[in-house]
């Protein structure tokens, strides 16, 4: 909404021409005054663009003390946490009788050492964090579990207020995946009644979408329609990545030019205050098998150790904005391809994206937390 203080400004002069000189000059200083009040009256209650980005991202129940030591160094550096633990669906289990038994009472979301050291810092340091609601299985993201958990949103919605409010977590994030088209409605009901549910309380709801450049017909997106989703007062994590992914023929896992228009879209739809723009720090291994091919997800520092072994050749074509891209052909092993993003990627999309029509995105989340260094934390805030 823009401020209509120029109305103010063009109608007084006329309005007060007719008044003395003295009289003029205090009715001004008058005006100024009170239209200084309603602007800044007007503002209230509107989200403020930040004056400097901020930095989400997912730490997960298989991150180790080890690979969580930059988030805990840079841990004034980064705004939300969000929990992604293998237990994130157990919500679609019966709730314990006796409210205590929720919550770390008996830890149902399975949460690590480690992550309970971190989640501790966090609310030391005043940092948001909170659960992931998800439907990951070891066999992947699985459609009937995610329908399980829309089923009934307001009995979800209404466990999920207690257990946040038992754990002090002020985030809560949905990562709900491959639904069938037809659970669209279902979707954005559980949406709106999570919304609703959480309304006047201080937990920052944030809902995951599959990425949509605004032209080309995705089909594991088509149960999230954009334009219905925005008329929800949250967050919207887009997830700007897996151009490329496990089952595809290898390729950058989010090209430069591919981000620019995904990243326009989405501000398109949801404006700066709700979009946090998700980039990789991850990558594939393919490896094809006669015409087929297929990958596996890695983190970035074991694919960038693999592809310094003997026979690996890097892509001479490749610019740094698509991230790194290597190949081999060996004899009984087969063809092989990996590509990924580290810091220096990222931070050169970042760059790049700074340059687009709006410039880069305000708020910055990064899958996974646990890959990235300092200097990509240091770039997103800059």
């Amino acid at each position: 909404m823009k401020s209509n203080a120029h109305a103010y400004f063009y109608f007084a002069p006329n309005a007060l021409k007719w008044i003395s000189s003295l009289r003029l000059l205090k009715l001004r200083r008058q005006s100024l005054q009170f239209l200084f009040a309603l602007t800044f009256l007007g503002g209230l209650g509107r989200p403020v663009p930040a004056l400097s980005a901020t930095v989400s991202g997912w730490i997960t129940d298989w991150d180790t003390e080890e690979s969580l030591k930059t988030v805990r160094e840079e841990i004034t550096q980064i705004d939300t946490l969000w929990i992604f633990a293998a237990n994130g669906a157990h919500l679609t289990r019966p709730a314990a009788k006796n409210a205590k038994n929720t919550g770390n009472a008996k830890n149902p979301w399975g949460l690590s050492e480690p992550l309970r050291a971190l989640e501790a810092l966090a609310q030391k340091k005043g940092v948001r964090i909170g659960p992931v609601i998800h439907n990951s299985s070891e066999q992947g993201f699985d459609a009937d579990l995610g329908l399980k958990l829309i089923k009934d949103p307001k009995a979800i919605a209404e466990r999920l207020k207690a257990e946040l409010k038992l754990n002090h977590w002020r985030a809560l994030n949905i990562d709900l995946e491959l639904l069938p088209e037809k659970s669209q409605p279902q979707f954005e009901a559980f949406v709106r009644q999570l919304e609703s549910t959480f309304r006047g309380t201080d937990v920052v709801i944030t809902v995951c979408l599959h990425a949509q450049d605004g032209v080309t017909d995705i089909d594991i997106s088509r149960f999230q329609n954009w334009k219905n989703l925005a008329q929800v007062q949250i967050q919207f994590v887009v997830m700007a990545y897996d151009h490329s992914w496990a089952t595809s023929e290898p390729g950058p896992v989010a090209p430069h030019l591919w981000l620019g228009k995904i990243l326009q879209n989405s501000r398109k739809v949801f404006g700066d205050e709700r979009l946090v723009f998700a980039l990789p720090v991850y990558g594939y291994h393919w490896k094809k098998n006669g015409k087929a091919w297929s990958g596996k997800s890695e983190d970035s520092s074991v694919l960038g150790k693999i592809t310094k072994e003997s026979g690996w050749v890097k892509d001479s074509k490749q610019v740094l904005e698509d991230g790194w891209f290597y190949s081999m052909k060996k004899g009984a092993i087969g063809e092989q391809a990996i590509a990924f993003d580290d810091d220096a990627s990222v931070i050169a999309k970042l760059d790049f994206l700074a340059k687009s029509e709006g410039g880069g995105p305000q708020r910055v989340a990064l899958w996974r937390l646990a890959n990235a260094g300092t200097p990509l934390l240091k770039r997103i805030k800059r």
